[in-house]
């Protein structure tokens, strides 16, 4: 037995072979699917993953119309990432306290978020009870740890070491309504240190009045040949590069399809946007 990638398509022609080739390939045979076909005959062997019929596979090459093309496979990706990855609320984070948040009451937040999850993988009555009840007791344990750590907090403003967490806590505030808490000197254009909150403030002052109000000087370009529509095809490497860029957990755009679909898809999700931009170009 002789187990690996031959690197030929013997094809689903079995004709006078049917011993050899079960007739469950694709395609046509190639020059080197002829090579592996004589050895198999030589050595009295069978290719035996021709003896398995296969799952038809729906190439995205299928439609040459662009509307077509991206209707079909817009919609299949969408079914994916949907069963993949799951349907979130639409809800952004709440900007929350997390100063109180402990060891205690994470266990209860655990199985809620998988009580959620499986509620939402099958939707029956029964998982969106068990949702109901994990969320009512987090909502529990989380209002028991925060009464906690309020308590241990009285507890620690009467000693010596809290008195001091309120005066740091104290200038810090006052500091952050300072319009500036950074920059402590800067230079004029003359070289110059300027020390002072309100030297700094007229420094700036003078340089956006300046910025904003001065007109820069502007070449004027001559009239050239005009563009008969030629333009260049993107290159693959275009597309795998602008895939590397992609950032994960944002929000989708009118296409409705995830960042992490694309990324899942890996080099055949590259061949697939690049076949589209060809399209439309």
């Amino acid at each position: 037995m002789i187990g690996g990638d031959l690197n030929g398509h013997v094809g689903k022609t079995s004709q006078g072979l049917e011993r050899i080739n079960g007739g469950w390939a694709l395609g046509d045979r190639s020059q080197d699917g002829e090579r592996v076909m004589d050895f198999t005959v030589s050595f009295d062997m069978g290719v035996l993953n021709t003896f398995f019929k296969k799952q038809p596979k729906l190439s995205y090459n299928d439609y040459e119309d662009v509307e077509e093309w991206w209707e079909r496979n817009n919609n299949i990706l969408k079914r994916v990432g949907r069963e993949v990855l799951g349907l979130s609320t639409g809800k952004g984070p709440k900007d929350k306290e997390t100063w109180w948040w402990g060891n205690y009451g994470q266990e209860e937040i655990k199985i809620k978020i998988n009580a959620k999850k499986r509620y939402d993988e099958t939707g029956t009555e029964e998982d969106k009870e068990r949702s109901r009840l994990a969320k009512k007791e987090t909502k529990v344990a989380v209002v028991q740890s925060k009464q906690q750590e309020l308590h241990n907090v009285y507890e620690d403003l009467d000693t010596k070491e809290g008195q001091k967490k309120i005066f740091k806590t104290a200038k810090g505030r006052n500091k952050a309504t300072k319009d500036i808490t950074h920059i402590k000197q800067t230079k004029k254009e003359d070289g110059v240190d300027m020390c002072s909150s309100s030297i700094i403030k007229g420094g700036w002052k003078q340089y956006f009045e300046r910025l904003l109000n001065e007109g820069n000087p502007r070449s004027i370009i001559a009239d050239g040949n005009p563009n008969l529509g030629m333009v260049r095809d993107i290159d693959r490497e275009e597309i795998k590069v602008a895939f590397s860029k992609m950032k994960k957990r944002i929000a989708t755009g009118p296409d409705e399809i995830p960042v992490e679909v694309w990324k899942c898809l890996g080099e055949f999700g590259v061949d697939m946007l690049w076949d589209l931009m060809k399209k439309i170009l």
